[in-house]
């Protein structure tokens, strides 16, 4: 059976063997690169999903706080807004990454194996504090732990947003971890986050991704296009 394979994907394994043909001509274990002319594939960029403010409150108000999982799921959803980390950064975070004096949390399961540090602030620091009073002691030094203490997976983790996203009655919208990523650099745009700062909390190792965020959600973008718009001259 014929499985589709994305452009994405091609696109990295096309990189894979051009970096192998090009390192072997270099170092000339060829005489030619068959690989010269090899072009990546041309990727339709799909529309970038967000949740509304309204859709984000109704999220943040599924979780039941008179349980531990769901104050966990609380605290991760918050996180996850707070900071617009992905799935695997979140449940690799362990409790001695939080640098409390600092409001900083060391990210090291990264995409890029690049470790990084991205800020969060006083509601979220609460939050945390109050989460960790009802973890306890765990032989894991996960953050987020599950029921039996012992590490809560990405698998899990999804598994509960899309509950929360069906509980809120959110159709229209994927609710995943990345749909909180995609929110948060929304918002962060929206209130006026430099592309360099944006960059560096979300990790991106190139401008690419952050600049189609300051394009789609810019403020300045909008107010300036009522300025030169050319309809303004026309009666």
């Amino acid at each position: 059976m014929l499985r589709e394979i994305k452009v994405g994907a091609i696109n990295t394994r096309l990189r894979a063997v051009r970096a192998f043909f090009n390192y072997a001509y270099k170092y000339e274990y060829l005489m030619k690169n068959p690989c010269k002319i090899l072009k990546l594939l041309r990727n339709r960029r799909q529309v970038v999903e967000t949740v509304t403010r309204e859709q984000l409150n109704k999220l943040l108000n599924a979780p039941d706080l008179k349980t531990f999982t769901g104050v966990r799921d609380y605290t991760i959803l918050l996180l996850l807004l707070e900071t617009g980390i992905r799935a695997n950064e979140l449940v690799g975070i362990s409790v001695d990454d939080i640098r409390w004096e600092d409001s900083m949390i060391l990210i090291r399961n990264t995409k890029g194996h690049r470790e990084r540090l991205v800020p969060f602030q006083s509601k979220m620091k609460t939050q945390l504090k109050k989460y960790l009073k009802i973890r306890g002691i765990c032989e894991t030094e996960a953050l987020f732990v599950t029921i039996d203490s012992t590490a809560i997976s990405k698998r899990q983790v999804q598994n509960r947003i899309t509950f929360y996203g069906k509980k809120a009655k959110i159709s229209n919208v994927r609710c995943s971890c990345h749909t909180f990523r995609h929110t948060f650099a929304k918002l962060c745009v929206k209130q006026g986050a430099g592309i360099f700062e944006l960059q560096q909390i979300l990790g991106h190792t190139s401008m690419e991704m952050v600049r189609i965020y300051v394009n789609l959600y810019s403020d300045d973008v909008k107010d300036k296009h009522k300025q030169f718009s050319p309809l303004k001259y026309i009666r």
